[in-house]
Formats: C-alpha cells, structure tokens, sequence
C-alpha cells in the first residue's frame, strides 16, 4: 500500500515538473511567436510586400501563403471562379478542376506548434467554407537560402501539409530579455518546490489519513520549531548576539 502511495505521489509530481517544463511559443502578432527567453520564429520578412508564395502540385492544385496577417490582394484568378479567399487569406488553395478556391487559413485560426524538433505553423478547420481541412506548413530551417520558397508534397487532399524553405523558418532572438540573477532564480526555484512540496503533502494527509485543519500541513510540528527557531535567531541577532536571560534564569533573579 505505501509503495503504491509513493508511487502515486510520483507520478503527480513528475506530470506538475513535466507541464512547468513544457512551453508554448506564444504568438505575438500577426507572424511571431515569443518564448519566455525571448527565442522565436519570425515570419514578417519572408515576403517584403504584400504578394504571397505560391506552390503548385501535379494535382492541378495552386497554394497561396501570405505569412503575415490576412491579405486581401486579388488572386491570379479567372473571373468565373467561386472564391472563398476574397475575404482575407494566410493560406488559400485553388482547384483548377473544380474551378474554386478553398480558404485553408486566415490569422484567427493559425498557431505555433513544435513537434520535435521541427516547429510548424498550424490552421484549425475553418467552419465558414464548403470544405473543412485542418492545413500545416513545417518550418524549414535553411539558413544560407538567398529566397524562401514553399513546397507543396501533397498526397491526399484532405490533408494539406507544406513547407516553408527559408533562412526565415529557423529559431532567432525575437526579444531581449533581462536575465535574473542567481539569488533571484534560486528563491524562485525553492519557492516552487515548497508550493508542489505542500501542494501534494495536503493530498496526501486529506485523501489517505484523513486530517483536517492544521493537520493537513505535512511535517506540522517540524515546521513549528522551524519557527520558534528562526524567531530565537532573529531576537539572537537583533540583541547584538547576546544571550537573552529568561525569567527562571540566574541573571534574571
């Protein structure tokens, strides 16, 4: 029974260390995304107008990317053509078969996410077209590339995965970040491990002892006289680090 405790115990600690440790890049505006060291992924300058990339595929499929933001800039398009793009794009395909376009992405339904170690721009389904499709474009890291291009491997239309080659896709220094010191960083630890420490100790004495009110606090009575010696050592010090008589002492008689 205590080793399953223990184990338990383990285990909720490992998933509260494992999610603090796991972090997002936070989008920022229209095309970056920030970590808390300030680290990041830029986007503003793979095109330096308002134009897009465009990737076309043997499946008479055109892509149309537009990093920043949703452009509204006139597609290339005949003029019988059903568009669902006309509105604002980040992301729009046209189907040269079917004589329409399927909008695959605008800003309010693109994230940063990382799989690996490959971070990959994502769409959600858009539920205002005819079609729903869930889109991503890999980030490809090419750091010597002179101009970013966008390829489209497509297999299965329903699902629409591309990907940017560009000097641009690779992790840069968005912000400057004032770093703390060591004090600063080792209280904030210690902090942390005092919360998770009474965090789970009140668990445990709750579900699997039973206690209530000041009994839930593990290590009750070592902390009390964690207390009472902290108290002695602050009056020790404040005192000039003389001895104080107590009143059944022989200095104070």
């Amino acid at each position: 029974m205590k080793f399953i405790i223990k184990k338990s115990l383990f285990i909720i600690l490992l998933v509260i260390v494992s999610e603090s440790i796991a972090e997002e890049c936070s989008l920022q505006n229209t095309c970056e995304c920030v970590y808390s060291d300030g680290s990041g992924y830029s986007l503003k300058s793979v095109i330096e107008d308002d134009s897009w990339l465009e990737a076309i595929t043997n499946q008479n499929l055109t892509f149309y990317y537009h990093p920043c933001g949703d452009s509204k800039k006139p597609l290339p398009l005949p003029d019988n053509v059903t568009n669902d793009c006309k509105s604002g794009f980040v992301l729009c395909m046209y189907d040269i078969n079917n004589n329409k376009t399927v909008l695959l992405g605008q800003q309010s339904n693109m994230s940063f996410r990382k799989f690996g170690d490959t971070m990959n721009v994502l769409f959600t389904k858009q539920p205002t077209t005819s079609e729903e499709k869930e889109s991503s474009i890999t980030l490809e890291c090419t750091p010597n590339a002179k101009t970013s291009n966008l390829y489209a491997p497509l297999e299965k239309i329903d699902q629409v995965h591309l990907t940017l080659y560009s000097k641009f896709s690779c992790p840069m220094q968005i912000k400057e970040i004032t770093h703390h010191g060591f004090f600063y960083t080792f209280f904030v630890i210690l902090l942390t491990l005092l919360f998770v420490y009474l965090f789970i100790g009140i668990l445990f004495n709750y579900f699997f002892i039973g206690a209530r009110g000041y009994e839930l606090i593990p290590n009750y009575d070592f902390w009390c006289r964690v207390w009472r010696s902290l108290k002695l050592g602050y009056i020790y010090v404040k005192n000039g680090c003389r001895v104080i008589p107590t009143e059944d002492s022989y200095d104070a008689i």
